[in-house]
């Protein structure tokens, strides 16, 4: 009996890691908003996928190369139009 109960243990442990985990990846893909088949980004993802640095991301902004809204202080920039 007391095997039994360790083994719940063991297997208790191992579901509260695998929600852990579950939760770190869900929070990592926050960074991505999906609206109407429009997938949008923000500033650290497109840093990520085109190599750019902050600076640049700001210059693309302000010229308009780039289609972005701002949503709640959090830029969102359409993938599509980087």
């Amino acid at each position: 009996m007391i095997e039994f109960l360790k083994s719940i243990l063991v297997i208790v442990k191992i579901l509260q890691d695998i929600k852990v985990l579950l939760e770190r990846w869900e929070a990592s893909r926050e960074g991505v908003v999906v609206q109407d088949a429009v997938v949008w980004i923000d500033a650290s993802d497109v840093k990520r996928l085109l190599n750019v640095s902050d600076a640049t991301i700001y210059r693309r902004r302000t010229e308009g190369a780039w289609v972005c809204r701002k949503v709640g202080g959090k830029w969102f920039y359409l993938k599509s139009s980087l």
